[in-house]
């Protein structure tokens, strides 16, 4: 859950933060839209209600969801935004990616969106790592 935690801290707290990147995050408007193959949906089910509370509370979901946060991008303080996923991410969670890159478009608000070749996994973020940590570098360094 770290690209979702990373946006959802950033986004909540932008002037504790110069910039943010997040590989494949939990990016979901519904979570009837997110895709989960056959043998993880039981895991995906239990971890989502863990970690978000979702059968007790689905406001905290709708409160801490980065793609709700994102739409009242004047509290971003400037806040420099880079996320990337796979293509072919096993969640869907590549749509969310698009929805944020849509909203943060239609703001005028600059960031950085791309999708990549690959699913979802320590394979993908490896592979885009380096993007990221360019970004930041970029970021820190001023150009």
């Amino acid at each position: 859950m770290g690209g979702y935690g990373a946006l959802k801290i950033a986004f909540k707290h932008p002037e504790l933060f110069g910039s943010v990147s997040a590989h494949s995050a939990v990016l979901v408007s519904n979570l009837n839209d997110a895709t989960v193959p056959g043998w993880r949906l039981d895991m995906f089910v239990a971890l989502f209600d863990h970690v978000f509370g979702i059968k007790q509370d689905m406001t905290y979901w709708d409160a801490n969801n980065p793609l709700n946060l994102a739409k009242d991008v004047s509290k971003f303080q400037g806040m420099k935004i880079y996320v990337d996923c796979g293509m072919q991410d096993d969640y869907g969670f590549n749509v969310g990616l698009q929805t944020l890159d849509g909203i943060l478009t239609k703001a005028n608000y600059p960031h950085e969106a791309h999708l990549y070749p690959g699913r979802h996994g320590w394979d993908y973020a490896k592979q885009h790592t380096g993007q990221s940590l360019a970004f930041h570098w970029s970021v820190f360094s001023g150009k």
